[in-house]
């Protein structure tokens, strides 16, 4: 119904009502504001959203709330859309449905935040600075809340409206599958062996010099504060350096269940591994972790 508007002069958006005129296609090359909580749902729309109460480009208007459609400025200065008003008056143009439909909108979200469901990625609630929204029926959940809860990586390219999930949006050439298997399988191998405390696999992988956090100065043995590798995943590659994530199922002496962080391995030739690092802020704590259903680990 919203694009049946498209010969109205003026479009007008209250809230979330820029989200319909965005969908509509009346927002492409305009800035635009909404809802504080909504930004980042706005944003494949419009060519900008400006985080502001009122945002006027060219003859289309966004207001962030319901609150900011008020007589006056706090200065006593007509707001841009009162100003719209008085010239509508005046020359009695037309004004789009949008700004009648904004209001329901704007109700209708209100009454999702209140009921705003919760999202589970691996057996644990994910933390957003949005929440998810209940609109008609249907759950819209933050793209990167769950791409980042599943430790994937995720881009936005706003020039082209693309969202890339775990790819390469400077696609090339193909990466060499030999070197990639010689330097997973060195890495996946020192991994089994560490967690099996086998020592001397361990050992036989490392070059000369090798370095590493991952243990303190001697190698730890027995089946004291051992922790179990549950799960263990590339998920970055540069030249001669492979990271992985690691998914650790830790003993009754930590103070949480299971331990996710970022190990990044560092080789010397096709054999020798010169170094494994933790990834500074990758490590995270958590009570339970899920594999897929039937498989979880932590309490």
């Amino acid at each position: 119904m919203i694009r049946t508007a498209e010969s109205v002069e003026y479009k007008i958006s209250v809230c979330t009502g820029s989200l319909l005129l965005g969908a509509a296609g009346f927002l492409q090359d305009k800035k635009a504001t909404t809802h504080p909580n909504v930004y980042d749902l706005l944003e494949p729309y419009s060519s900008e959203v400006v985080k502001s109460r009122i945002v006027k480009d060219g003859k289309v208007i966004t207001a962030g709330g319901v609150a900011t459609v008020e007589l006056t400025s706090g200065g006593g200065s007509s707001t841009p859309i009162v100003q719209l008003g008085g010239e509508l008056m005046k020359r009695n143009v037309k004004i789009g449905l949008a700004g009648v439909l904004l209001t329901a909108v704007f109700s209708a979200g209100a009454y999702a935040a209140t009921v705003a469901p919760k999202v589970f990625v691996h057996g644990n609630i994910t933390q957003s600075k949005t929440a998810p929204k209940i609109i008609d029926g249907t759950v819209y959940v933050p793209l990167r809340t769950i791409s980042e809860g599943l430790g994937a990586n995720i881009q936005w390219n706003n020039k082209s409206k693309t969202v890339y999930v775990n790819s390469d949006p400077n696609f090339k050439t193909e990466t060499s599958s030999v070197s990639y298997v010689i330097e997973r399988d060195l890495a996946f191998n020192w991994i089994m062996a560490y967690d099996n405390r086998q020592e001397k696999d361990v050992l036989a992988l490392n070059a000369p010099g090798f370095k590493t956090d991952i243990y303190n100065e001697s190698f730890p043995v027995g089946n004291y504060n051992m922790s179990s590798i549950v799960e263990m995943q590339p998920v970055d590659r540069s030249e001669n350096t492979l990271t992985v994530r690691i998914v650790q199922r830790v003993t009754a002496e930590d103070d949480y269940n299971v331990k996710v962080e970022k190990w990044k391995f560092t080789f010397e030739g096709t054999n020798k591994i010169k170094s494994v690092m933790i990834v500074p802020k990758s490590t995270q704590y958590l009570d339970r972790y899920t594999l897929f259903p039937g498989t979880s680990f932590g309490e």
